[in-house]
């Protein structure tokens, strides 16, 4: 029987399903990046199999390059949680959902597109203005082959992946005015990886992205 948490109203994104590999993780950016408020409850969902009897489901805030534990040990055959947002949730605009192997931390997958966490009127400009600008993106999730990142600024000159003990992986150089780079994953182990990109002006910005095999 699932616990009396999960009976409370909840706040939902309209997001359609997006075809990952594992459990596909909701809600979900993209096209529909609607905010969610601190305080608010979110109803955090899964589908599919991780072929694991245990998951922990994190919340990895992009802005600040790090991951929050929402839940551990949850049973996947639970498929959801309700998960109230807490206050020291600083406001953002690049939050993920993820869902996690408890016993292997290289079994997981995540939403798809940024999500917002506490703006002050997540209203439609909101909306537009952020999904005019994203810092960056990367296709497919999770990605086993080739992986396509892509990037608004002109001004990257550096692109790493690094691993989960933030090991440099990959390195590559960027030319002035270059904003997308193609790297082939065949060779990378299975896990959570970072795409790291440096600007000529010192700015760095992350992105998580997940190697399938």
């Amino acid at each position: 029987m699932k616990s009396h948490m999960l009976s409370i109203v909840i706040i939902l994104l309209g997001t359609t399903p997006c075809g990952f590999l594992g459990a596909t993780v909701y809600p979900g950016g993209g096209t529909t990046l609607t905010g969610l408020s601190i305080g608010s409850p979110v109803n955090i969902r899964w589908t599919n199999d991780l072929n694991a009897e245990l998951v922990d489901v994190c919340l990895w805030d992009g802005d600040r390059q790090k991951f929050i534990t929402v839940a551990e040990r949850i049973p996947i055959s639970q498929r959801e949680l309700t998960w109230s947002i807490p206050s020291d949730i600083k406001p953002g605009t690049h939050f993920r959902f993820l869902i996690r192997d408890d016993s292997d931390s290289n079994n997981m997958d995540m939403s798809s597109g940024f999500i917002s966490i506490g703006l002050k009127g997540a209203s439609e400009s909101n909306n537009d203005e952020l999904q005019a600008n994203p810092d960056i993106w990367t296709a497919p999730s999770p990605v086993s082959g080739a992986l396509t990142i892509g990037w608004n600024a002109v001004d990257m000159q550096l692109l790493e992946l690094i691993d989960g003990l933030q090991r440099i992986v990959m390195q590559q150089p960027l030319v002035p005015g270059q904003t997308s780079a193609v790297l082939n994953m065949n060779p990378i182990s299975a896990g959570m990886y970072y795409v790291r990109l440096h600007s000529a002006s010192g700015n760095v910005r992350t992105e998580p992205i997940i190697v399938s095999r």
